[in-house]
């Protein structure tokens, strides 16, 4: 499986959307970056994953972890593993983080978030009545 363009269709229409309403860039919540970015990646995915930490949500994308709330991915990485690796921001959305610096903003969202319970939601392609497509 490759892993997705930062420049990719997807996050692209996410960073429309989220700019279509201006109001949410400043005061949306992580779980509804996921929440969108887990449908739009349905386009490049058989299913996608909302994890829900204890104090922050990423996306999954069967590969990849999705931050877009502070503009990264963590490439063949699945929350909530030990072992980090470095990340790659998403140009669209590396704002996010606005004057945080990245070990403060992983320590706080992440580290913190090891060993503590998780949701994970499973998001699978499109139903059109009762045939899947």
């Amino acid at each position: 499986m490759n892993s997705i363009s930062v420049n990719s269709e997807p996050v692209k229409e996410l960073y429309l959307i989220i700019k279509k309403h201006e109001n949410l860039t400043a005061s949306t919540h992580c779980k509804t970056y996921s929440a969108l970015a887990s449908t739009l990646f349905l386009s490049e995915r058989d299913k996608t994953f909302i994890i829900d930490g204890a104090s922050h949500s990423v996306f999954y994308d069967g590969k990849d972890t999705w931050d877009f709330k502070a503009g990264f991915v963590l490439r063949n990485y699945m929350f909530p593993d030990k072992k980090i690796p470095k990340y790659e921001d998403i140009p669209l959305f590396v704002d996010g983080r606005k004057n945080i610096s990245f070990d403060t903003y992983f320590e706080d969202y992440y580290i913190s978030s090891i060993g503590k319970p998780f949701n994970v939601n499973v998001v699978k392609g499109f139903y059109y009545g009762t045939e899947k497509n």
